[in-house]
């Protein structure tokens, strides 16, 4: 007579196809994690060129020789959201800044006299890789 149940070799055979199925999902949703927030910090260093060039073409700002008109760009001409998001990596760090970023996560905008007024680069990935640099007119 057989007793309803399961037996040991079939309770372990189940668990070591439930452990290859966890290690193989876990990595890869780590990697869409980390992806989906690179692809926020492009969107937002999209926006802050388009919010640049934006103000360019509205106040003829043609070669500034300081950083003023970009800072305020930066703090007025952005879409809401984005000048009160947080950084999607961790929550302390600014999400934009002056001077180069330091962060994962980080939107850095630069400005310089040179032949390309404005550089705007983003960090992201695990390690701190830069993802993203725009200049004017690209």
């Amino acid at each position: 007579m057989r007793k309803s149940g399961f037996t040991l070799i079939e309770l372990m055979s189940a668990s070591v196809v439930l452990a290859v199925l966890a290690a193989i999902a876990i990595p890869s949703f780590t990697r869409s994690q980390v992806r989906m927030k690179e692809s926020e910090v492009k969107t937002a260093a999209h926006a802050l060129q388009m919010a640049v060039e934006d103000y360019k073409a509205h106040y003829g700002w043609e070669k500034p020789d300081n950083a003023a008109p970009l800072v305020w760009v930066c703090q007025n001409w952005l879409p809401l959201y984005i000048r009160i998001k947080g950084n999607p990596f961790n929550t302390t760090s600014p999400f934009i800044r002056g001077g180069p970023p330091q962060y994962i996560g980080e939107i850095g905008y630069e400005f310089s006299t040179r032949n390309d007024p404005y550089t705007i680069t983003c960090m992201g990935g695990t390690q701190g890789v830069i993802i993203l640099t725009l200049v004017e007119g690209q």
